[in-house]
């Protein structure tokens, strides 16, 4: 009878650390609904408490060290969305030990080996984003603005090809199994950091993602792209 009971107390103890130990590890739900919060957590840190975020149909459920901004979507002049950082090659988060390696904000900082990603719900209009930042259409309007045709570039190597769209920038572009990429990026002979930018539709219908990083890594950009949107995903709450 002895064992018995013994064995009724152990499972009741296993039990209890199992029901202790979901809620513990049960993620923080910080629901993006006052300005106040917002300002609470609008800042980079080594916090690895899960995030839960609601965008579009969607709910991103991430660590809080690779968040670094949030926005409500009916805040004066700003659009709902949230902002995180990373560091290639393998797109870590801010830890105690890598910390030092992300850049501060500043227009002469540049990004070094970090990625920037901008998630945003647009204000509404008349285009959806898939139209909106369909890669055909903001390639015609950069070269529209330059005056210029698609028969004004050249190839560069690795499938990517140029467009000398201002004294300022370039565009590049390349074509992937999964369509056309549009990079603006600025010239690094004209300036003291040279930072690339991808814009993405996201699944809302007036959504966006913008993907920034350092022109050094132009020819890698296609997979820095690929790597982002799967990390993104990793994020989605099931």
């Amino acid at each position: 009878m002895k064992w018995l009971i013994r064995a009724v107390v152990a499972l009741g103890l296993i039990a209890g650390t199992v029901v202790i130990y979901r809620i513990m590890a049960s993620p923080t739900v910080i629901n993006i609904n006052t300005d106040n919060l917002i300002a609470k957590y609008n800042h980079p840190s080594l916090d690895t408490t899960i995030i839960l975020i609601h965008f579009g149909i969607k709910t991103y459920a991430i660590p809080r060290n690779y968040l670094i901004h949030f926005a409500l979507p009916d805040s004066p002049g700003k659009n709902g969305g949230f902002d995180l950082e990373v560091l290639l090659p393998n797109l870590l988060p801010r830890t105690e030990g890598i910390a030092d390696q992300f850049v501060k904000a500043g227009p002469m900082s540049g990004l070094g080996n970090q990625v920037s990603v901008s998630v945003r719900e647009l204000s509404e209009g008349p285009l959806s984003s898939k139209e909106l930042f369909a890669p055909d259409r903001q390639l015609d309007n950069f070269l529209k603005k330059a005056g210029k045709s698609r028969n004004d570039s050249r190839g560069v190597g690795g499938g990517y090809r140029l467009y000398n769209v201002s004294d300022t920038r370039d565009v590049f572009t390349k074509d992937t199994p999964d369509g056309l990429l549009v990079f603006s990026c600025g010239k690094m002979e004209v300036a003291p950091v040279a930072i690339c930018r991808v814009e993405l539709p996201a699944e809302t219908r007036h959504g966006n993602i913008t993907i920034s990083f350092d022109r050094k890594y132009l020819h890698q950009s296609v997979e820095i792209v690929s790597k982002i949107q799967m990390l993104l995903e990793t994020f989605v709450r099931k």
